[in-house]
């Protein structure tokens, strides 16, 4: 997959779990131009099947202030390898 030059285009580029608590600092990436939406917080995870991206999940604006923590990432990746899988 080629980069989409955001936060998910890195994570699936680099097959890594990219946690960001602070997107909205960033108008460039925090807005939807003409949504409505703004992104606070993102938690990006490569679905991986076999070293392979096969998609990403993305969670988006968790409720608390503080953003996505560790817990969450476990979670996230958790997740992600058993939908990896189904696909």
């Amino acid at each position: 997959m080629a980069d989409e030059g955001g936060f998910v285009g890195k994570s699936v580029d680099k097959k890594q779990t990219i946690v960001e608590n602070h997107v909205g600092t960033d108008d460039k990436k925090g807005k939807k131009k003409g949504k409505g939406f703004n992104t606070r917080s993102l938690l990006c995870v490569p679905l991986l099947v076999e070293d392979q991206c096969v998609g990403e999940l993305e969670l988006v604006n968790k409720k608390n202030k503080l953003g996505f923590s560790e817990h969450d990432v476990v979670l996230a990746e958790g997740v992600a390898s058993q939908i990896a899988v189904a696909i």
